[in-house]
């Protein structure tokens, strides 16, 4: 596959994990929330794959771990804080280990804050993780463009 069909590959797989991440809001349940956000984080890894950026890859794979353990998770309550808070500690290392340059801290947040976010679903049930769902979702656009355009440059 040319380069340039991977890029606009990626780029098409972005969008749509974009309007698949909207829809996801609309969902009843956490459990058909999650299911839904990882099908948009799933074609998020695949356009990081296509655009040959193997960290954002990584990180979003391990927000589709979350995804899994949160969703066969019983109850909920503080109990939930430890699963969430060791899936930040992977993802701030994992971005601190594929760090490239101060654009890498865009994500490394909004996805740690993303993690933790779920968490405070459960201990205080109110709209306080829509800013933060929208912050993630820019800051993901924002790095998908990015990438993108660096590779037309280098082309």
């Amino acid at each position: 596959m040319s380069p340039q069909t991977q890029q606009l590959v990626g780029q098409v797989l972005g969008i749509l994990a974009t309007v698949i991440t909207g829809i996801s809001y609309q969902m009843n349940t956490k459990r058909s929330l999650l299911l839904v956000q990882t099908a948009a984080t799933a074609c998020t890894c695949l356009a990081y794959l296509f655009l040959g950026a193997a960290s954002g890859f990584a990180l979003n794979a391990v927000c589709i771990i979350r995804n899994i353990v949160f969703y066969f998770q019983k109850g909920s309550g503080k109990g939930h804080m430890l699963p969430a808070v060791a899936l930040s500690v992977v993802m701030v290392v994992l971005g601190v280990l594929s760090w490239q340059g101060p654009v890498s801290l865009l994500i490394i947040v909004a996805l740690a804050a993303d993690f933790l976010c779920w968490v405070a679903v459960d201990l205080m049930p109110t709209t306080f993780d829509w800013p933060w769902a929208w912050v993630t979702m820019v800051c993901v656009w924002y790095c998908l463009t990015e990438i993108g355009s660096n590779l037309e440059n280098a082309g």
